[in-house]
């Protein structure tokens, strides 16, 4: 009997030590990856700006698409007549070219003037390598057109122009440590252009940079009267100061964009919950994210998901089975085996020990945290008299430093429930040595001297 009570008093203090740990691993930052934070860069998504840029760069240089339409007749039919052979020659004939959108004829007019460039100043070299870029980049060779940006770049550090072309390319090209560096450069040229400082932000929140991106938005929200504003950057920029940790500045960022659009929609209201779960008013949580969903938040399993830690956290351990149900039966969570191990222990802490064992199991294949799904479901075969299985489990989860001591504590009891006096001693005894946690030292010392009366 006493072996018993000690089993139940200890399976009690566990489930409280659980809660403890799931909300020490709260699981902010992936969220807001995987939500409003995440932002795919693809090469197919800025290639065409990448080309974009480039050809706005050739054409607003070009001296053809500026001329008069009879002297762009004229100049054409005397180019059909005269082959270039001067330096002149072939920068006028490549105008012409590129004013005509001509790209593939227009290169080997820019190759040949650089090949007689001698003589020419360092800025007008450095134009010629970044007319190169471009019409490279618009004929699709990029690494070429990297080459001949950079080496412009080289000639000229200070030609904005070609930073952004080169960062465009960079993104299309999947290297965004140098999209950062050559857009970074450009914005510290020009400020004001709102939708560089857009692709920024995007940019910036895709590879994780945070507090770029932050900055990125802030400078986007400056200019609330350019056609490339969007409400949504208020949304962003949110994301950003939440995993900063200011949770109150997020939550001001929330309610202006709700304010710009008249209405808290699915968006507002997710991470308005995000927000609400991290100064602890999980009532108002519950609501924002059953909002979401009600507004058709277009990952539902992320507000289940969160719905879930906060019926847990507020004791709700039905409700928080039931949310983690609907999470992982509505398509990808952000962490598995996070969710799984919450879902077995709130089954634990219901005395439902089969289900929460198979959870726990379940927690065990994702792989994240071993040692700690092994640990709790050997709580789980206790309650279910599966002692061997129990035994099993706390030996490995004894290996891990932050469940030594409860480990070793718990597989002593198992082994007075199989009558293996001696095994229980050495463990009682190994819970003394560790010290650490007092009340286990206490529990541990209770059991020693119950086994020496008896």
């Amino acid at each position: 009997m006493a072996r018993r009570a000690a089993f139940v008093a200890f399976t009690h203090r566990t489930s409280v030590r659980v809660t403890a740990s799931v909300v020490a691993g709260t699981l902010l930052i992936t969220i807001l990856v995987q939500g409003l934070g995440r932002v795919g860069i693809t090469p197919s998504d800025y290639q065409a700006q990448s080309v974009g840029a480039a050809q706005s760069a050739l054409h607003s240089q070009s001296s053809y698409a500026k001329d008069f339409v009879v002297q762009r007749a004229f100049s054409t039919v005397a180019s059909s007549f005269v082959q270039p052979s001067t330096f002149e020659g072939h920068f006028a004939a490549a105008s012409e070219r590129i004013g005509k959108g001509d790209y593939a004829r227009a290169l080997p007019g820019i190759e040949a003037c650089i090949a007689l460039s001698q003589g020419q100043s360092a800025q007008t070299l450095a134009d010629l390598y970044f007319k190169q870029g471009c019409l490279q980049a618009l004929l699709g060779s990029l690494d070429e057109a990297t080459a001949s940006i950079d080496h412009a770049l080289v000639l000229q550090p200070d030609m904005p122009d070609a930073q952004l072309v080169r960062a465009q390319i960079a993104i299309a090209g999947g290297d965004g440590e140098r999209a950062v560096q050559s857009l970074s450069a450009y914005l510290a040229a020009r400020p004001s252009d709102v939708q560089a400082q857009a692709i920024m932000a995007e940019l910036c929140s895709a590879t994780g940079r945070y507090d770029l991106a932050e900055g990125a938005y802030t400078a986007l929200l400056a200019y609330p009267e350019s056609p490339y504003f969007d409400p949504v950057a208020y949304l962003k920029r949110a994301g950003c100061r939440l995993l900063a940790g200011r949770v109150e500045d997020a939550a001001t960022d929330v309610e202006a964009y709700a304010s710009l659009k008249g209405a808290w929609d699915a968006d507002a209201n997710f991470l308005g919950g995000l927000c609400s779960m991290q100064t602890g008013g999980l009532d108002l949580a519950r609501q924002r994210l059953s909002a979401a969903l009600e507004a058709g938040y277009r990952e539902p399993s992320l507000c289940y998901e969160q719905l879930a830690q906060c019926a847990f956290l507020q004791g709700d351990l039905q409700e928080a089975l039931l949310a983690g149900e609907k999470a992982l039966a509505g398509g990808p969570v952000t962490k598995q085996g996070a969710l799984l191990r919450q879902m077995g222990v709130a089954a634990m802490s219901l005395e439902q020990y089969d289900k929460a064992a198979g959870l726990l199991s379940e927690a065990l294949q994702t792989g994240e945290s071993p040692l700690e799904d092994r640990y709790y479901r050997g709580v789980c075969y206790m309650g279910l008299g599966r002692m061997d299985e129990a035994i099993e489990d706390f030996t490995t989860s004894a290996t891990d430093e932050s469940f030594a001591q409860a480990s070793l504590y718990n597989r002593g009891i198992c082994y007075l429930e199989k009558e293996m006096a001696e095994e229980a001693g050495r463990d009682f005894q190994s819970v003394l040595t560790l010290g650490g946690n007092q009340e286990y030292v206490t529990l541990a010392q209770t059991m020693l001297d119950a086994l020496r009366r008896s």
